[in-house]
């Protein structure tokens, strides 16, 4: 079953929290209320702060070969197949739903079916390092072209699953989400605003009306002025992560308002 990918909201519903999906949307559907755009995710395993950034997390080690993108495929798999089997990769454990609203890239350089990627429905039984995992694609987005015993996948966990602060840091290893709109529990869903006016915590330095803003590469959650970041512009998180412009200053420890623009 096809499902919309932008839900159209009213003020104050991006302000929804929940145990379970909100209104059974997949994580990472957008909402859009006026001018203002946000993000369907879900909390980590701390509890969510509003106003806050938080960026993607991952259950998968950067080292594993299921994040490296170097899984076997367990056989011949024809076009239109919604169920895919692969060998999981390195000693890191597959949970039940672990993909859930994921994504499978055919990512390898030889065998069939090649440079495709492919909506993860779920994973709907867990499987033990180096043991057979099996996917299921959304019925609209099966294989596209048959694969062979050849084909090399890749499997990445939705990027609004099991978020987190953005981090004190210069790395900007995590795609940087959006700002918490409500406080949650850990592992709750809720929304993340993307677009438009809103408030963000301001870490470190006062922010001014028109100056860019950044993420914060001293303070979790935070955004500073980008001429203030302690590692200036040439680190790869300011790089990456310029998340708006200021329209209402504030200082340390509060709450400026800032014309997001996450992408």
């Amino acid at each position: 079953m096809a499902f919309p990918s932008v839900h159209y909201g009213s003020p104050g519903d991006e302000k929804v929290t929940s145990s379970t999906k909100i209104g059974s949307l997949p994580l990472g559907t957008k909402m859009i209320i006026g001018d203002r755009e946000f993000m369907h995710g879900r909390a980590g395993g701390t509890v969510l702060v509003a106003g806050k950034l938080y960026e993607s997390g991952s259950s998968i080690s950067a080292s594993d070969t299921m994040y490296a993108k170097s899984l076997v495929l367990n056989g011949v798999h024809a076009v239109g197949a919604v169920s895919v089997a692969f060998t999981s990769g390195g000693s890191t454990a597959v949970t039940t739903d672990q993909f859930e609203d994921g994504w499978l890239t055919t990512a390898g350089s030889v065998g069939t079916g090649i440079g495709y990627t492919h909506m993860i429905k779920t994973n709907n039984s867990a499987a033990s390092g180096s043991a057979t995992c099996t996917l299921t694609l959304w019925d609209t987005d099966g294989l596209k072209v048959a694969t062979n015993a050849s084909t090399l996948v890749g499997v990445r966990e939705n990027a609004y699953r099991l978020t987190k602060l953005t981090t004190a840091d210069t790395a900007g290893a995590g795609k940087v989400v959006g700002v918490a709109c409500n406080s949650a529990a850990a592992s709750s869903y809720a929304w993340f605003q993307v677009k438009g006016p809103g408030p963000v915590f301001v870490g470190g330095t006062v922010l001014a009306v028109g100056e860019p803003v950044v993420c914060s590469t001293a303070v979790a959650g935070a955004a500073v002025p980008i001429v203030a970041s302690t590692a200036g512009p040439t680190s790869a998180k300011a790089m990456i992560t310029t998340i708006g412009t200021c329209l209402q200053s504030a200082g340390t420890g509060s709450f400026a308002l800032v014309d997001l623009n996450i992408v």
